[in-house]
This record gives structure tokens, sequence and C-alpha cells, in this order.
């Protein structure tokens, strides 16, 4: 019985001992957790926040909110991480909530690799598990600029608004309008953006790309308007610009529309000169519009643009002239509306009166050139122009011409003015054979190209005395004497020993005309004989006549 109980004993101490070993086995099982991150590499950007995710897991035994404690520790880099959107300090544990997933992210202040040990603690049992995380850190920061070309406008005005991104990470860019209020002290205008022409609803989001691009706004209503520029890029990086633009009330102006010589009646078709100004009051630059009206019949010309009543006409602020042609007799009103490009336009209207009167004048043509034009045979004819005085069209008729054959032609000009009025005018054509040379001693015609030398030499002498004049045409060109006082006008006096010893020459070139007329006489004074008077011309040097004559025989009668 004794021995039993020893038994009893022992028996029971060693179920004591498994069940004891067993418990703190258990133990251990159950206090052992696991972390997992979804990646332990990951790419980030500069001051972006990135997400990180991981999972704590504890066999079957749930993860309760608060069971674990969390920090970090930057081996390389720098940043600082986000918990539930709160900054929590390097080195230090916070409490996670929540569970089993969790959420972190990683903001980075320096470019490159990032490197950060996780430490997840469960707090009950004191254990701690590590985590080795690497950041890729790059740049993705970018400016955005808005610059408007002016800071005031007016109602209808439109301002340039010039928008500038520069990138360093390719991206788009999602804009978003926003008008504000003014400030207290100041009233709250409106106006409109405008893209490409449109009116664009402010609600929706405008995707740029980097690089330039202009927009514009209109106002329209008097006050301050501010507008808030809203830009994000592909990264959630996100940056402002607010403009300030002053929208004024409408520009008004003044018109102002003359004749450039008022009180004269014009004659039908021809222009009445028509100056315009605009002058705006404040010196803005809008656009503007005009139109006309007129009483009678006629057409307006204005910059090389003709316009028929009712046409609209762009005209810009400042001066412009015109040019307006009535086609009819009588009164001509001429009334001219202005309009500006306001969103409220405002008109101004101006008017002008024109009598016409009929037209009885007929153009003047004038020639330009040689009257009469010489043409050598054979060449061709080259118009040599005329002008009209009123600029009506010119006709010119060169039918007759024929420069195949020697003679006179007449070329016809007229001109035709809108009234029905005709001028006229003629030149005459010479078409001439300058290769002929000739010389008719009967009537003492010699012909010869235009310009040719011509040299004619006399010789005289005789006894006795008398004396031999050679004109051209009812000029004396020579004279020879011979026995004769010496107050007598000769060109050469010769003694009467040796007729025909001494010699008198005249030279010239042969005239435009072609032609000259030769004429002279040989004189005998008393009753004398043997007197002699030779004559040679030469043109060109050649000889085309030689001829002698005596005893009281006239040269060339």
């Amino acid at each position: 019985m004794k021995k039993n109980y020893k038994y009893s004993l022992v028996g029971v101490l060693l179920l004591s001992l498994v069940i004891s070993c067993t418990k703190e086995i258990n133990d251990d099982v159950i206090s052992f957790f696991k972390v997992e991150f979804t990646e332990t590499s990951l790419d980030a950007f500069l001051e972006i926040p990135k997400e990180t995710n991981f999972e704590i897991s504890k066999g079957e035994q749930s993860v309760n909110s608060g069971d674990y404690q969390i920090k970090y520790n930057i081996t390389e880099g720098s940043g600082i991480y986000l918990l539930n959107s709160i900054a929590i300090e390097e080195d230090e544990y916070v409490d996670l909530t929540g569970g089993p997933q969790f959420t972190i992210e990683y903001v980075a202040s320096v470019i490159g690799l990032n490197n950060v040990t996780i430490t997840i603690k469960d707090r009950k049992k004191n254990t701690e598990e590590e985590i080795d995380l690497v950041y890729d850190v790059t740049d993705t920061a970018f400016t955005f600029d808005v610059v408007p070309s002016s800071l005031s406008t007016f109602i209808g005005g439109v301002v340039d608004i010039d928008i500038s991104i520069t990138e360093i990470s390719s991206s788009d860019y999602d804009v978003k309008l926003e008008f504000l209020s003014a400030p207290p002290s100041s009233i709250t205008g409106a106006g409109d953006i405008i893209i490409d022409g449109e009116v664009v609803d402010t609600d929706l989001v405008n995707v740029l790309q980097s690089g330039d691009v202009s927009w514009q706004f209109r106002g329209t209503s008097i006050g301050v308007v501010n507008i808030l520029f809203t830009v994000t890029n592909n990264f959630e990086v996100m940056t402002e610009k607010t403009i300030r633009i002053g929208v004024g009330p409408p520009p008004l102006f003044n018109l102002n529309i003359s004749l450039e010589t008022p009180d004269v009646n014009m004659e039908i078709n021809n222009p009445a000169n028509i100056n315009f100004s605009i002058d705006e009051n404040f010196g803005r630059d809008t656009t503007y519009t005009m139109e006309y009206t007129t009483s009678n019949e006629g057409t307006l010309t204005i910059g090389g643009t003709e316009y028929a009543q009712g046409d609209i006409i762009s005209i810009m602020r400042g001066d412009t002239s015109g040019q307006y042609v009535g086609t009819q007799e009588g009164v001509h009103e001429l009334v001219f509306t202005v309009t500006n490009s306001n969103i409220v336009p405002v008109v101004r209207m101006a008017t002008v009166s024109i009598t016409y009167e009929e037209d009885t004048v007929a153009p003047v043509i004038t020639l330009t050139g040689d009257n009469p034009q010489i043409i050598q045979l054979g060449d061709s004819y080259a118009e040599l122009g005329a002008t009209v005085d009123d600029g009506s069209p010119l006709d010119i008729d060169t039918s007759d011409v024929d420069t195949d054959t020697v003679g006179e032609y007449t070329v016809r000009y007229s001109a035709t003015d809108a009234s029905g009025n005709t001028g006229q005018n003629t030149r005459t054509v010479t078409v001439v054979d300058n290769t002929v040379i000739s010389f008719d001693r009967t009537t003492g015609k010699l012909i010869g190209p235009s310009g040719a030398t011509v040299t004619i030499t006399m010789n005289s002498g005789g006894f006795g005395s008398g004396n031999a004049i050679l004109n051209i045409g009812s000029i004396a060109v020579l004279r020879t004497c011979w026995e004769l006082p010496d107050d007598v006008d000769c060109l050469v006096s010769v003694d009467d020993t040796n007729p025909l010893d001494d010699e008198a020459a005249y030279e010239f070139p042969m005239p435009a005309g072609d032609e000259i007329l030769l004429t002279g006489s040989h004189n005998i004074i008393g009753t004398v004989t043997q007197n002699t008077t030779r004559v040679i011309i030469n043109v060109n040097g050649n000889e085309v006549f030689n001829n002698t004559m005596t005893d009281g025989n006239g040269i060339p009668q």
C-alpha cells in the first residue's frame, strides 16, 4: 500500500511537468507574430507622400487595435513618415490603430536612395520585428506661372492671359479656375475665360501639357476680378496662383467724318476724298465696324477695297481715308454708322453731303517720248506711251504702222471716261532707210544716214572778179571770192592766177531728218571769162557729187 502511494506521487509530478512544459511551448508559439509588406523597394517622388502597406498576422489569434506599435529609423536619406496623415517622429514608437492591414506614407526630402528600417513591436509580449525598406526618390517639381497682359480692361475688353508650365517629370496638368470675391473695400467684378475663342465653364477641369499657352479674359461687369488658378500634376503635386484684373466702364469714342474739299461740286464718276477719325476717350484698343447708306448711286473705297452700301467695313481707331464715287447726278447724302466691339456696343453716326454734276470734260492725253518717232526700216515698233489726266483707260491703235516700208504713219490714242467723254491724240511715226545716200543736183537735196559726217569742199577762181556762195537751206556756209575788195564778206579769197588752187571746206553731221537742201550761186563781176567753181560732197568719206561750173553757170539752184 505504501509502495503504491509512492508510484502515484511520481505520476502526479510527471503529469504536472508535462502540463507546464506544454503551456510554455504554446505560449511561445502564440506570442510569435509576422509582418508582411506589399513591397520593400519602392519608387517615390520628392516631397510627395508614398504609400506603404503592410499586414500583421498572429497565427489564429486576431490582431486588435493598439496591440502593436511602430517606429522607424532612416539610415540613409532624409524624410518623415505619416500615419493616418499625422507626422510621426523618427525612432519613437506610436500605436497602430485598426488592423490587421496598415498604411504608412513616406515623404522624402532628398533625392536619391532613402534606406529606412521599420520596427513593429508587440506591446504585450514586448517582442519586435524589423523590416528594411528602400525608396528610390526622384524630383517631380514643376513651375507654374500665369501673367495677364494688362491689369485692367473694360466691359467687353479682352486681356491675354499667358500660362507657362515648366516640368521635370513628364505629366499632364489639371487646371481649375475659381472666381474669388473682391476685398470688402472693392466691388467684385465679373468676366469670362475664353479658350480658343470659346467661353469656358469654370467648373470644368482643363488639361494642359507643359509649355506655354495663351487664354483670354473678357470683362463683363465693373469691379475687381480675382481669379484663382489651381494646377495639379499626375503625382498630385499642386500649386496655386491668383491674378487680379480691374474691369472699368466701356470706352466711349468720338466720330468725325469730313470731305477733304467741302462745298465743291464733283463731276459724275470722279472720286470725292473722305476723311474718317475715331478718337477713344480711354485710349484703349477696341475694334470698330462701319456701315453706310447713300441717297443716290455710288460706291465707297477704303484701303483698296470697294464697298457697297450696307457692307460691313472694319475700321481702326485713329485716322482713315476713303473715296466715294457718285455715278448719278444730284445730291448724294451719305450716312455713316460706326459701332465698337463692346458687349454693350457704343454707336456713333455722321453725315456728309456731296453734289455731283454731269461730266462733260474729255480726258487729256499727253504723249511721252518723241513725236514724230523715227524708226529704222525693218526695226520693231516700240510704243513710247502716254498718260491720261483723269486715269481713264487708254486705248492705243498702232495698226497703221508698217516698219517694213519707208514712210510716215499715225498712231492713234484715245481715252473714254466713265461719263462717256472721249479724248484723243496722235503720234507720227516715220520709217526711214538710213542706208540710202543720194544727192539730186537739180533740187539740191542730199539724203544720208542720220549722224553721218558730211564734208563739202568748194574751190573758186578765175580772171576778173567774182564769188561763189553755198547755202544749206537759207544759211550760207561757204563763200569764196576773187578779185573783190577786202571788206567783202568772203570765207576764202583766191588770186586770179591759179584758179582752183585755194579751197574752202565745211563739215557737219547729217541731221535727224536724214536730208538737207543745198543751194548756191557762181557769180561773175564784169564781162571776163574763165571764172570757175568746183563743188565736191562726201558723206562718211564717200563722194556723192563732184562738179565744176564756169562762166556764170550756177551750182545747184
